[in-house]
């Protein structure tokens, strides 16, 4: 009884399609580099997935200006259980994009706020949406 192999050519097929879609992966992502700071990473992620959730919005030249830990309310303590809270000043640049055009218009504003980033229990940095916590701009 013959055992079912493949031919030798899909083999070489396949891993050669494995291969050009790394590369490809490697020349299409366009990402800043990530800060090394674990709370200042937290914060550009945030940022990022922010703006990601609007596809009308495209962000880049992130920025991170500077980390300022805080003391929270009573009652984000119980309703979170951070370890530390932190507000982490970020400058970037975001434009409205539309995406069905052919050509960006829209001017590239610059922006300055704070991102709220809490670090939980078990060693997770958090990014957070504004509860008031942060001023919505840094000082």
């Amino acid at each position: 009884m013959k055992a079912n192999s493949w031919p030798p050519g899909i083999f070489f097929l396949l891993a050669g399609l494995i291969f050009l879609s790394g590369c490809f992966g490697l020349l299409v992502t366009d990402e800043e580099k990530l800060p090394e700071d674990p709370v200042e990473r937290a914060a550009v992620l945030g940022l990022r997935h922010s703006y990601r959730e609007s596809t009308m919005w495209e962000i880049k030249e992130v920025e991170v200006l500077g980390v300022h830990q805080i003391s929270p309310s009573k009652e984000f303590i119980q309703e979170h259980d951070p370890q530390e809270v932190f507000c982490v000043c970020v400058k970037y640049e975001g434009r409205y994009k539309v995406p069905w055009a052919t050509e960006d218009r829209s001017d590239w504003d610059k922006s300055i706020r704070n991102i709220l980033v809490m670090k939980s229990r078990n060693g997770h940095f958090i990014a957070l949406k504004p509860s008031g916590i942060c001023p919505p701009f840094c000082q």
